[in-house]
């Protein structure tokens, strides 16, 4: 009786009862459309990430462990675990900092990292798609809240944190657990599941990359300790050494559930159209567009100022001394310097520039040297995520030409379409897939609803 009392009044408890209610929760067409999309995206992502080098090595990593064949990882004729699974989707989503981002009051993080538990999870318990849908959905709600709740200025832990939660209560809702279970599953991950800050500090490592995947692994794998009998602290999530206590500003879990849910987090989060950071998207939509508007050579550039609104995220980034001359991939679609200098100097931000290490080359090291980046306190910080810039230019024959960017297509404010989101899903999945299974997976995806399993959706990412 002590046990179901704790099970009852505990955080983790009420937490429990608030996922449960997710299986009844219907579906308003804004929603359903935003989350069809998110789960095409990060898809996408996951098919380009197959060419990164942190992902080859995540592969091979698991080739090397091995596991339980339940679950599959896309793009690969892998069979794993399903911890093992979540952390090799989550590294191949995340690997070319393409997917989509979600912007708290100080951090930005990546909910579709998350889609990865979502998929291996609704695949081992043979779920249907709409069971995958509102795992994703409810995914999205919990990693949200989390991040509106995290205060940058004082805590010590990474965004990536959030996933413990989020992926706990996604597996453990489409794996059906019991409620005393699923109680354990969510303590247990409050737990164990944190990311320091480090993981993106000064220089950028493979860690950026896999610090979601690794929480996300983990959490996953305490889920299936919790089915199997282990349990976690009483007061993990509202305990004053808790979850709440080490993440949340307030540091009172209570917190979580005081929110209006007028907007679902999946409709707020932001789809990227350039495979770099947040921040990144409105500068470099700003630096093609003036490109293009005015026929700019980038041989007549004498001087760059992009100013930006000040954000938690825009001071730790240009506070990295390496951001001017990044020295990997992971910190050149962290770097505003080489992003901006391969906009002005191809007229676009792509995946090959990224994998070909463009931003090395002498003309956009040149350019570099020509860009000044500073935080300008006039320019309003905008809609949550949307990082407004301005660009002032000056040429060599001493005329000036200035853009503003208030958000980038893709930003909640201005969302991709269905169509545009199956652009550039084309552009992620080419040459991995042939042009008929990406027809076929796009057309599968836009009523993933109806699906009754999802063996299509992975047997049609391993199809070229």
């Amino acid at each position: 009786m002590a046990q179901e009392a704790h099970e009852t009044a505990s955080a983790a408890g009420r937490l429990a009862d608030w996922v449960e209610a997710y299986r009844s929760k219907s579906w308003t067409a804004p929603v359903l459309d935003r989350t069809r999309v998110v789960l095409l995206d990060s898809i996408g992502c996951a098919l380009a990430g197959l060419d990164d080098t942190t992902s080859a090595q995540a592969i091979a990593y698991l080739r090397l462990v091995g596991g339980n064949p339940v679950c599959s990882v896309l793009g690969t004729d892998i069979r794993t675990s399903l911890p093992s699974a979540v952390f090799g989707n989550a590294v191949l989503i995340r690997s070319l900092d393409l997917n989509d981002s979600y912007a708290g009051p100080g951090f930005v993080g990546h909910p579709s990292d998350i889609v990865a538990a979502a998929l291996s999870a609704a695949e081992m318990a043979g779920s249907s798609g709409n069971e995958l849908l509102s795992a994703i959905r409810l995914g999205y709600e919990i990693y949200g809240r989390i991040l509106d709740l995290m205060d940058a200025a004082v805590c010590p832990w990474d965004h990536t944190s959030a996933a413990s939660l989020s992926v706990a209560a996604m597996t453990g809702f489409c794996l059906r657990l019991e409620r005393a279970e699923l109680v354990q599953a969510l303590s247990m991950a409050a737990t164990h599941g944190y990311a320091s800050r480090e993981a993106r500090g000064k220089g950028i490592s493979s860690s950026k990359t896999t610090a979601t995947a690794v929480v996300s692994q983990t959490a996953a794998g305490l889920t299936l300790m919790a089915r199997e009998g282990m349990s976690g602290p009483r007061a993990a999530l509202e305990g004053p050494r808790g979850f709440a206590s080490a993440l949340f500003k307030t540091g009172a879990f209570d917190d979580f559930f005081g929110f209006d849910g007028t907007t679902e987090r999946v409709s707020a989060s932001s789809l990227k159209l350039y495979p770099c950071f947040a921040i990144g998207q409105s500068p470099i939509y700003a630096a093609v567009r003036l490109r293009r508007e005015k026929s700019l050579s980038p041989n007549t550039i004498r001087s760059v100022q992009v100013s930006i609104a000040d954000s938690a995220p825009a001071r730790l980034r240009l506070a990295d001394s390496h951001g001017r001359r990044p020295e990997s991939r992971e910190a050149a679609d962290h770097s505003l310097h080489a992003l901006v200098a391969l906009a002005l100097a191809d007229g676009h931000v792509s995946n090959e520039q990224m994998f070909s290490g463009r931003w090395r080359d002498s003309d956009v090291l040149e350019l570099i040297e020509k860009i000044d980046i500073r935080i300008d306190p006039t320019i309003a910080p905008g809609s949550a995520g949307s990082f407004p810039c301005r660009i002032d230019v000056e040429l060599d024959d001493g005329s000036r030409m200035q853009t503003e960017q208030d958000a980038a297509p893709g930003h909640h404010s201005k969302p991709l379409e269905w169509v545009e989101a199956v652009e550039k899903f084309r552009l992620n999945a080419n040459g991995r897939l042939s042009a008929k299974a990406m027809d076929e997976l796009a057309r599968c995806l836009a009523t993933a609803e109806t699906l009754e399993n999802l063996e299509a959706i992975f047997t049609l990412t391993r199809s070229n």
